[in-house]
């Protein structure tokens, strides 16, 4: 990756990295982890560096973090006739696959990969169900990334609104000595549907705690 938590507005990550330098640690940007080796009590790690030469980094452990894939496989669902694309099952924003009676959400129909969401889409489904107006709104999800100090956001970051067309931002910041937050805010669109937040607005926050897990 070109960059640390490529995801998470950067000026919160600033906040991560100036944490990881001040703790010692030492972030590997645009490198890939080629191979591993066993030497009892230690684990020999092989790196390809960005201009193409290897390395070897000798530790205690290595920790492999490569994200999930939904557990779609031997359930049934090419002989049902639902539409599966590259593992994820296809729903539309009342997560009605493409076969009448079957819904589909979490991890199952891929993106923000957390339980809450899949929750809240738990139950617009039983609204959908139960003959009610419902659908899930995706533009507020509330995440949250457990470094040290944490970081937590709802909306899109300012890379994501740009992107969209709203070149016009209010950012609002405001720090304290254990925490940071920054809200930007674009035009406010009405919306019924059901959502985890009701705004469109977005705010990343960091926050420092003692109880938090460290990388």
């Amino acid at each position: 990756m070109p960059r640390l938590l490529g995801t998470v507005d950067k000026d919160c990550v600033a906040v991560v990295e100036r944490k990881l330098k001040k703790m010692g640690a030492e972030v590997m940007l645009n490198t890939k982890a080629k191979s591993w080796e066993d030497k009892g009590d230690r684990a020999v790690l092989t790196i390809e560096l960005a201009d193409g030469t290897t390395a070897g980094i000798d530790t205690d452990v290595i920790l492999m973090s490569i994200g999930r894939r939904p557990n779609s496989e031997n359930l049934g669902l090419e002989a049902a006739g639902v539409t599966v694309t590259k593992s994820f099952v296809v729903a539309d924003d009342k997560l009605h696959t493409n076969v009448a009676g079957i819904y589909a959400l979490g991890d199952l129909i891929g993106g923000m990969m957390l339980a809450h969401k899949a929750t809240k889409e738990g139950e617009v489904v039983a609204e959908v169900i139960a003959g009610h107006k419902a659908a899930f709104d995706v533009r507020t999800i509330p995440a949250v990334v457990f470094t040290d100090p944490e970081v937590a956001s709802a909306g899109l970051t300012d890379d994501e609104a740009k992107a969209k067309g709203h070149a016009t931002l209010k950012v609002a910041s405001s720090r304290s000595r254990h925490s940071a937050a920054r809200c930007r805010s674009t035009t406010p669109r009405a919306s019924s549907r059901s959502s985890p937040m009701a705004r469109p607005a977005s705010c990343s926050a960091s926050t420092s705690s003692a109880m938090a897990p460290t990388i």
